[in-house]
């Protein structure tokens, strides 16, 4: 089992290496902190080997994402590995850096109106109205660099069913913030569609393997070194979509759509 002691020892001895890959939106101090605090908040992560939150924090540094924010990005223990989960708001930081013009996600409850269209979806609600009723659905609305938009909309049932796959399904992630979680499942679908770096593809897809595949994940233990020279900044710039990367999720998709 790793020690917090010896945690601490291999943050602060990488910890000009890892701030070095830190884009300049993220405080580097706070970064470095969170890495700690999470491993010491969570008895399972103190349990993963040193080399899995390694890799997981240098994932995180070069993609820009903050570690333990609200939203953004956070180390979970799967067995004796730690992997990097990406949250709703590191997913929106993720697509604006490939070039998206706007994205945004929104629950909609029994109370609410909504109207959806080809290229519209429309929310009116009462924000201050507390008893707008059960959540019914969450949906997200994106806007393309060419200014096209389009929505991906999807019911309390098929969310519902998502978080039965997953992993993460029983997490206090999910029963304590379901309505992030679930924002996140609606952000990670409406991406498929997306002309997104490849990068910001492959970062998303092995996020979601880690979450949601049923084989345990692998136990690669690559140098820090390694790591550091595999890994390297996402470029903002949008490339063409590249179906085969979102092959798994859309068999899964279709599989989810037979059964509801």
């Amino acid at each position: 089992m790793n020690s917090p002691a010896t945690i601490e020892h291999w943050v602060e001895s990488r910890k000009d290496e890892l701030m070095a890959l830190l884009p300049g939106n993220i405080k580097k101090e706070r970064f470095i902190r969170n890495i700690i605090m999470q491993v010491k908040m969570n008895d399972l992560l103190r349990n993963c080997s040193i080399q899995s939150i390694a890799k997981a924090c240098v994932q995180a540094s070069t993609l820009g994402l903050d570690i333990g924010v609200l939203g953004s990005a956070y180390l979970v223990p799967y067995g004796s590995e730690a992997q990097l989960s990406i949250g709703y708001q590191g997913y929106i930081d993720l697509a604006y850096r490939s070039g998206l013009k706007a994205i945004h996600t929104g629950i909609v409850r029994e109370g609410d109106t909504c109207e959806k269209t080809a290229t519209e979806f429309i929310h009116k609600c009462n924000p201050f109205d507390e008893d707008r009723g059960d959540v019914v659905g969450v949906y997200c609305l994106v806007e393309l660099p060419t200014g096209a938009t389009y929505t991906e909309a999807m019911s309390f049932k098929e969310i519902e069913q998502i978080r039965s796959q997953a992993r993460s399904g029983n997490s206090p992630a999910w029963r304590d913030h379901w309505g992030e979680m679930a924002k996140k499942v609606v952000i990670r679908r409406a991406l498929k569609r997306a002309p997104l770096s490849v990068e910001t593809k492959e970062a998303i897809q092995e996020s979601d393997q880690a979450e949601f595949s049923s084989a345990p994940p692998p136990k690669e233990k690559p140098t820090l070194k390694k790591a550091l020279k595999q890994n390297k900044q996402i470029e903002a710039k949008p490339v063409k979509e590249e179906p085969s990367i979102w092959e798994e999720h859309n068999a899964r998709d279709n599989e989810l759509d037979s059964i509801i």
